[in-house]
């Protein structure tokens, strides 16, 4: 589940009391899923800006995603948004057999992620498993009703919003 800034509370909280060994174990366990969280969203919005052609996103963008990527996924490797932005930083290298891995472990972490299935399904077409990917589709319709919007993405970029004539191909 994303925080919505629940762990920075949580830390400052502790940090306002009487600071312990255990206490300050604690804040850098909030502080670390945080960080990461961060860097995934950070990596990911990257990625969709430049995927779509969005707020003049250039191939220096593909750098800054990686350094967040690689942050994301060394700071907490078992949160699901840092495998999910790896996913997209290989979709955007066309390295669509490595995207594939990289979403089916986002679902690993966080099984109940419709957008992990929706990107999972369509790196399965993309791969050339196209019955597949339909049927990872329909597990992330089945989570969540926004997905009938996601399932869109197969064929595209694959980026929520994304549209077949705008995004960058590899």
């Amino acid at each position: 589940m994303i925080s919505r800034g629940n762990s920075i509370a949580r830390a400052r909280a502790i940090y306002d009391k009487r600071l312990t060994p255990e206490a300050t174990q604690q804040m850098r366990g909030h502080l670390e899923g945080s960080a990461a969280e961060s860097s995934a969203l950070l990596a990911t919005s990257v990625l969709c800006d430049y995927l779509n052609r969005w707020n003049n996103a250039g191939a220096d963008e593909i750098a800054r995603a990686e350094t967040a990527v690689h942050h994301a996924v060394t700071t907490k490797p078992d949160h699901f948004l840092g495998h999910y932005a790896k996913g997209f930083l290989h979709r955007t290298k066309g390295e669509h057999e490595a995207a594939l891995v990289a979403f089916t472990e986002t679902l690993k972490h966080n099984p109940d992620f419709a957008r992990g299935h929706a990107q999972r399904g369509a790196e399965l077409v993309y791969c050339g498993r196209p019955e597949e990917g339909i049927a990872e589709v329909e597990k992330a319709i089945a989570l969540s009703r926004k997905a009938r919007h996601w399932a869109c993405s197969i064929g595209s970029s694959g980026a929520p919003g994304s549209s077949w004539g705008r995004t960058r191909r590899r």
